[in-house]
């Protein structure tokens, strides 16, 4: 790696960066990264190289004085060779409860490959505090109401909830998925955001999972079916956006929807205990698809 030239402030935190190891540039301000020839250097300018690196799981940047910045991506370069900024959305991840393992939502996400997301996980909420919802636009609620695997207490409550709430009022995002949906009845506030709740499911048995034809958030996926918890939803919206629907032995359940709550937007997804669900190709469109709607950052407007 290229020896650091130039002075460059300790203080100073990547915003921005490029996809090519070893690349020397210019720091021109916080957020902006531009490539100079080096006999078009200013000596005034700080220089540095950097390199893509991933650790514990999160894409990022190594400078070539030692300081890391672990959230952004690699830029895209307009045409006069300018860095474009691509900061991905910071995103709080809830998962692990006594029936869902952590691996199941972290590995089912990570099979998306590239989401434009800064995942941050939560996975005994002990520790967390609901004032920290400010930092994340998207959160994504992969959790039933206990607090871990091992411990079965409720982790959430009415307090939670509207802290939940007023955090996608505020024009944030949600997306709950499967187990998102249970056992949060003392969180009512959490319950009337999510339009529809979880109240039981039969033995594992095939199911069917349909999407509705020509819906936006259904694009790239198709019916299929695979062994799954059917969840059982009592709806308390009647004027959700409905785009999927799971079909058993059973019967047939609203499995997919969207809402507004003020300026913000809920989305949910109930399959998925399984694996073999989170890696269907059609599960996976679905899944981007909702992730999507859901990002405030996302420039899509359906």
């Amino acid at each position: 790696m290229t020896k650091t030239e130039g002075s460059f402030p300790t203080s100073y935190r990547l915003q921005s960066a490029a996809c090519s190891a070893g690349t020397r540039y210019h720091i021109r301000s916080s957020c902006t990264l531009d490539p100079y020839p080096l006999a078009d250097r200013n000596p005034d300018q700080a220089m540095c190289s950097i390199e893509p690196i991933v650790f514990h799981g999160r894409k990022g940047v190594r400078l070539s004085n030692g300081l890391v910045d672990l959230v952004t991506l690699p830029a895209q370069t307009k045409p006069n060779g300018t860095i474009m900024s691509t900061d991905r959305t910071r995103t709080l991840v809830f998962c692990d409860d006594s029936a869902h393992p952590a691996s199941l939502t972290r590995d089912g996400l990570a099979a998306l490959g590239e989401t434009g997301l800064a995942l941050e996980w939560v996975e005994d909420p002990a520790a967390w505090r609901i004032d920290s919802l400010d930092r994340y636009p998207l959160v994504v609620l992969s959790k039933a109401n206990n607090r871990s695997q091992a411990e079965h207490e409720p982790w959430a409550d009415e307090d939670t909830g509207r802290a939940f709430a007023d955090h996608v009022a505020a024009g944030n995002g949600i997306l709950i998925l499967h187990s998102g949906t249970a056992l949060y009845g003392n969180a009512p506030s959490l319950c009337k955001l999510m339009g529809g709740v979880f109240t039981g499911h039969p033995p594992q048995c095939p199911v069917m999972v349909d999407p509705l034809a020509g819906h936006p958030l259904t694009a790239g996926s198709a019916t299929f079916t695979l062994k799954d918890e059917h969840y059982m939803m009592e709806m308390n919206d009647p004027d959700v956006d409905l785009f999927l629907y799971t079909e058993s032995k059973h019967g047939r359940q609203l499995a997919g929807w969207t809402r507004s709550q003020g300026k913000g937007r809920v989305g949910v997804l109930t399959p998925g205990h399984n694996p073999e669900v989170w890696r269907h190709p059609s599960f996976q469109a679905l899944l981007r698809n909702c992730i999507g709607w859901c990002n405030p950052n996302h420039s899509s407007g359906e």
